[in-house]
């Protein structure tokens, strides 16, 4: 029941295709869009993950394909802090009926967010609060590429075949990721490189690695 009513909600939501390459050259031209999203995938099984949004702020999250239940979160929840979502900073990216990556930056604090859901119950599903997402005009990221720190390493994952790379900063950086760039200037990153720049005590630092994904 709660999948049916949330399914109704979205009556009037914005059509957004997972194949849509264009990027924003910021993160929001609105802090408050009360539109929903809703992405498909290409899959006969007809995925989908679906967005509610309630007074500007992102609500719930929904997923699910046609021989499977739907899965339903809520953001704020999950993620620990409200979020404000524009078209111009969100994408997805859909592995068949297996899981869904939702990419994001929030429209206040352009704070980056990845969210692996897996439509399987069985399975746990991932949340990134630290993400490098190709939103950010600083960033450029690879499309179906996962990039994300923990304030002591980069980590970068291929979102089809699963394949991750690790590298580490020589020291961790002590991150506010709600003021991203205080400490990450940009970064350049594919299946084959891992380039970001960093700042500590106002100096810049490069760090870089090749990588095969």
């Amino acid at each position: 029941m709660r999948t049916l009513i949330f399914l109704v909600s979205l009556i009037g939501v914005i059509a957004t295709s997972c194949d849509n390459s264009s990027r924003a050259k910021t993160f929001c031209d609105t802090t408050c869009n009360n539109d929903s999203f809703i992405f498909r995938g290409t899959h006969p099984a007809a995925p989908i993950v679906a967005i509610g949004v309630n007074a500007c702020k992102a609500d719930s999250v929904l997923w699910m394909h046609n021989y499977t239940n739907g899965r339903l979160l809520s953001l704020s929840g999950f993620l620990g802090q409200e979020i404000r979502l524009n078209k111009g900073a969100i994408d997805c990216y859909f592995k068949d009926t297996s899981y869904a990556w939702l990419q994001f930056n929030d429209c206040i604090t352009g704070r980056g967010f990845q969210l692996k859901l897996v439509f399987n119950k069985q399975k746990e599903n991932r949340k990134i609060t630290g993400a490098f997402n190709r939103f950010d005009p600083k960033f450029s990221v690879e499309k179906d590429v996962a990039a994300y720190t923990d304030r002591g390493s980069v980590f970068v994952e291929n979102m089809e075949t699963e394949k991750t790379a690790i590298m580490p900063f020589d020291k961790s950086y002590d991150i506010n990721f709600n003021k991203l760039h205080e400490m990450v200037d940009s970064v350049n990153i594919s299946k084959t490189r891992i380039w970001i720049q960093m700042i500590r005590n106002g100096e810049k630092k490069v760090y870089e690695k090749k990588i095969s994904l």
